[in-house]
């Protein structure tokens, strides 16, 4: 849809590859971190929130999103920004559980107990960008990770 191609234009915009998002070729989106020339299909996961996360990074945690992108296709900040967002949706009991789902646990699967979740819808009803920090922050720690692993 035109809205979510907007936030697309919006994140290509933030990574100053020097071209019109109108020339974007599948190796600027690759280098960004999602799989293939057409970004849109990578959204299953985690939705439009977690292109909301990205924008988000990008204007508000420069260094990050920037350091990132310096390592192109090696690094997936897409992927991994997608991921954090569906699984932490998932973990606080924001997003549905699948059919698929239903019956299995794991500790990733497994819901925050109630009273952690007492303090999270606290905390999201007195900041409108808790959530977005929320990842943004799990999104620089596990950048740190990468590069303890990767030099």
């Amino acid at each position: 849809n035109k809205h979510h191609q907007k936030k697309l234009e919006v994140l290509f915009e933030a990574a100053m590859f020097g071209v019109p998002y109108s020339a974007a070729t599948e190796n600027h989106w690759k280098k960004l971190g999602f799989q293939g020339s057409d970004p849109s299909t990578d959204f299953r996961a985690g939705g439009i929130a977690s292109l909301d996360i990205m924008i988000y990074v990008a204007h508000h945690h420069h260094d990050v999103f920037h350091a990132a992108l310096k390592h192109g296709r090696d690094y997936g900040f897409a992927l991994l920004c997608i991921n954090l967002t569906h699984r932490v949706k998932k973990h606080l009991r924001m997003a549905p559980r699948t059919a698929r789902q239903k019956g299995k646990s794991s500790y990733l699967r497994k819901p925050c107990p109630g009273r952690v979740m007492r303090h999270f819808s606290h905390a999201f009803a007195s900041y409108t960008f808790f959530f977005h920090e929320l990842i943004s922050l799990c999104v620089e720690i596990s950048h740190t990770m990468w590069l303890m692993a990767n030099g």
